[in-house]
């Protein structure tokens, strides 16, 4: 059999409905629903105001019985169903002051008083009875029955309603409004758009889209996909403004939300139309001066501004985005539209722009409106090049030994600069000022040329123990301005020389074991310093040579020493022949290396003759020396040495030494020395 809804009220807004006429009492009698029989009293109201979206409604039996034949009967009594909505939702209750129910012959079964909602009640054998129950449709329309019994399937699944009612709010429907940032726009500017979006119905709404309808139609993103009933939440989008939008003079547009609700449909809302006006301005810089080569010097521009919007501007005020650059000179604070003023700036350079090699800079510009809206404008960026050469000046050989050698110097020249340099020619500054040769006098930024001259070494080259020298670099740049460079530092061509003599405090040896006392002097004849000095010993044994310094200013000498004990090997030979190494380093990390005189060391035999200590038979210390200005001459067997202004004449067998001014013969098996003045 079908449902029955003892007392039926149904109010939803904006058009309360009934199945009863609002208001007042109405008396139920004889409702046939099938087996069912009852009587009662219903009293309804509803209510509803449709500029608010808010309805209510209410049913009230003070007592019914309801009879289920041999099945069982209902008994209830205070049965009150009402409900309230508003477009943010909808509240009720069901309730019943007292009740029983009765299957077969089984004792009563009491019903609860005031239950919670949707409080169900098993009735063995007969269903199941709900009591206040409440549901909400699709469409957020709240229904409350006071009692709900649904009997079992093999009894029909009849539906018994006590006490039903329903409220529903104002129809669902999202808002939309559109905003935007920026009060104004300019060509190239990002506009920022927010969408307001606002569930103002008694439903949740889901898929909620919203589509600029704007030029270009920017994607919006929104951060919910749903909304509840009252909630809201901001979309956004970005446009960026366009010539077309610059040549209308505005940007007009609106937004559009649709939402899906609940039971499916779909609702939408659109936005008030919203209008961005055009505000705009230019600036452009120039650089007065082409390029600039040094720090310290002052740099030019100007900036011209224009206003190109359609609103008259204010508080113009032009700067640099450059620290240093100081603007000034503009003609006016205020530009029409299509009005245009010129403003003047210096910039002192710096150290940091020569090593960048160029000046960046941007000046921008701001004024504002009637409304006193800003508007700002960024001009095109001006390079300024840096003009700059540089030489470096080498020579090969690095050193000379002597006048009269040919010197091959190497000028590079780079240009160091960002524009280009030509006319370049170089001059060398230092002895004989020779003649330079370029094969290229132009010279892109980055790019370099070596020139070339040649120099021949003099005495006056010897005596300076080195050769001094610079040179100059000029070009011409792009713009006409000349600039001269002075190569860095001094080229030096240092003279190179090296001594070393090695003499023996020993004038003979006789017998293994005994102790040779070798001297080692080295002297640094050249023009530049020498370190680390090191002397070898290139005769029997190699003996260590001990140096009490190990550098050498030029001019400067040092004496190193070495000892060495005789073998029996050296006196089966008969002879030790002994020489030296010198090794030092120059100032660029090169080795130099000089070899000095050989001695020729002779075994001798002892003499009878103690009292001059002479040697017989082989002469000790086959030694040839000549010192400055002195001469010295021996033969086998003889040792003989010629100090300065002396002069020594041996013969076979025997010593004879000629110092200072002084003479000395000596005959076989004698042993003369003469000394400063004397003779012996």
């Amino acid at each position: 059999m079908s449902a029955d809804a003892i007392g039926s009220i149904v109010a939803v807004s904006p058009t309360p409905l009934s199945t009863y006429p609002p208001g007042g009492t109405q008396t139920l009698l004889g409702i046939n629903a099938g087996p069912f029989v009852t009587s009662s009293t219903l009293t309804s109201t509803t209510a509803g105001d449709p500029a608010t979206g808010t309805s209510s409604a209410s049913a009230t039996v003070q007592q019914l019985a309801v009879n289920l034949g041999i099945l069982g009967s209902l008994s209830l009594t205070g049965v009150n169903s009402s409900c309230s909505a508003t477009p943010n939702g909808a509240t009720g209750s069901g309730v019943i002051a007292s009740g029983t129910a009765t299957v077969d012959a089984l004792p009563p079964v009491a019903l609860q008083a005031h239950a919670a909602p949707n409080t169900s009640v098993n009735l063995a054998g007969l269903g199941t009875l709900t009591l206040n129950e409440q549901s909400t449709d699709a469409n957020g329309v709240l229904t409350v029955n006071a009692a709900h019994l649904v009997l079992l399937p093999q009894l029909g699944a009849a539906n018994v309603v006590v006490g039903h009612v329903q409220c529903g709010g104002a129809a669902p429907a999202p808002s939309v409004t559109k905003t935007a940032a920026e009060s104004s726009f300019v060509e190239g500017q990002t506009l920022h758009y927010t969408f307001h979006v606002k569930n103002n119905g008694t439903q949740q709404l889901s898929n909620i889209a919203v589509t600029d309808n704007g030029p270009g139609s920017p994607t919006v993103s929104c951060p919910n996909a749903t909304l509840l009933p009252g909630a809201s939440e901001n979309c956004t989008a970005t446009y960026t403004a366009t010539a077309a939008d610059v040549a209308a003079g505005e940007i007009t547009d609106t937004g559009t939300v649709t939402a899906t609700l609940p039971g499916g449909g779909t609702v939408t809302g659109s936005s008030s139309s919203l209008t961005v006006p055009l505000r705009a301005l230019s600036i452009t810089k120039s650089a007065i001066d082409a390029d600039f080569q040094a720090p310290g010097e002052t740099v030019h521009y100007t900036y011209t501004v224009t206003n190109t919007g359609q609103a008259p501007l204010t508080n113009v005020v032009v700067t640099d985005v450059t620290p240093g650059v100081t603007v000034s000179g503009c003609g006016t604070n205020q530009l029409g539209p299509g009005q245009s003023t010129t403003c003047q700036a210096t910039y002192i350079t710096t150290a940091a722009d020569v090593a960048a090699k160029t000046i960046t800079d941007q000046g921008t510009v701001t004024a504002t409106d009637s409304n006193e809206q800003t508007v700002t404008a960024s001009s095109n960026t001006v390079t300024t090049p840096l003009a700059a050469l540089s030489v470096v000046k080498t020579a090969s050989p690095a050193r000379f030994t002597a006048a009269g050698q040919t010197i091959h110097f190497t000028f590079h020249v780079t240009n160091n600069g960002t524009t280009p340099v030509s006319n370049i020619s170089v001059v060398d500054t230092g002895p004989g000022a020779p003649a330079v040769t370029c094969p290229a006098t132009s010279l892109a930024p980055g790019a370099s040329v070596d020139c070339t001259a040649t120099y021949v070494t003099t005495d006056a080259d010897v005596a300076a123990g080195k050769i001094t020298d610079t040179a100059t670099v000029s070009g011409t740049t792009e713009s006409g301005q000349i600039i001269t460079t002075t190569s860095q530092g001094v080229t030096t061509v240092p003279l190179a020389g090296l001594k070393v003599v090695k003499a023996v405090e020993e004038t003979a040896y006789s017998a293994p074991g005994q102790t040779l006392h070798f001297t080692f002097t080295v002297t640094n004849t050249g023009g530049e310093n020498l370190s680390s000095l090191a002397v070898a010993d290139n005769g029997a044994g190699s003996p260590t040579v001990t140096c009490p310094v190990t550098t050498l200013a030029p001019g400067a000498s040092t004496i190193c020493t070495a000892t060495y004990t005789t073998t029996e090997d050296d006196v089966e030979e008969g002879r030790i022949t002994d020489n030296a190494t010198v090794t030092v380093t120059d100032p660029e990390g090169g080795a130099v290396t000089a070899t000095s005189n050989t001695l020729a060391i002779v075994k001798c035999t002892p003499c009878e003759d103690h009292d001059h200590g002479g040697c017989k038979g082989d002469h000790p210390g086959g030694h040839e020396h000549g010192d400055e200005n002195g001469h010295g001459h021996g033969h086998d067997g003889e040792h003989e040495n010629g100090h300065e202004n002396g002069h020594g004449h041996g013969h076979d067998g025997e010593h004879e030494n000629g110092h200072e001014n002084g003479h000395g013969h000596g005959h076989d098996g004698e042993h003369e020395n003469g000394h400063e003045n004397g003779h012996g």
